[in-house]
């Protein structure tokens, strides 16, 4: 049985160490490759499952997993964002489902999602209502249209950049060298 975790697709490294980082570099080189390509819904789904987890991971190995300090975890459920299961010793115990939770937030924030926003998110989704879905929606709504404009203007920088690249590798002109003297 596979249950759904943010970006893992391949059960021989989804225990691995550091396995959620080298897929998100993975997708960056092949974004990177071709900035048109957009997976697809069926991509998303695939890349977003894993096998049951054999045992629960302890907050040195979510760390690992996820890339995210125990600091940052720790912190996450402190103010409420996770809320994490606990063994009879008092030691976080990190399930699938709080696996889950932990690589959407980690998503959010990467996203640039202000804290503030992702705890009345969470706040709503953790409420489970049918009343709380139109603001959910809005929520993700406002965020994507925040990424939007974040995306153009990281474009414009791009294209800057790749105008400067080709202008050094050019070399200089007569111009620049009579300016020189």
């Amino acid at each position: 049985m596979s249950v759904e975790l943010s970006t893992i697709d391949d059960p021989t490294i989804a225990t691995e160490p550091g396995a959620l980082g080298e897929l998100i570099e993975e997708a960056v080189r092949r974004l990177a490759a071709d900035p048109t390509a957009v997976p697809t819904a069926e991509e998303l789904r695939a890349a977003s499952t894993i096998p049951e987890l054999p045992y629960a991971l302890s907050i040195a190995e979510t760390a690992e997993f996820t890339g995210l300090s125990a600091h940052t975890l720790r912190y996450y459920e402190r103010i409420g964002l996770l809320d994490v299961p606990r063994d009879p010793s008092g030691i976080r115990v990190f399930d699938v489902a709080s696996l889950r939770r932990v690589v959407f937030l980690a998503r959010m924030r990467a996203s640039g999602m202000p804290i503030t926003q992702l705890r009345r998110y969470v706040e709503l989704v953790d409420a489970d209502t049918l009343e709380s879905l139109p603001e959910r929606l809005a929520i993700m709504r406002e965020h994507r249209e925040a990424l939007l404009r974040r995306l153009a203007e990281t474009q414009v920088a791009l294209a800057i950049t790749d105008y400067k690249i080709a202008s050094y590798a050019a070399g200089p002109t007569p111009d620049d060298i009579e300016e020189q003297k």
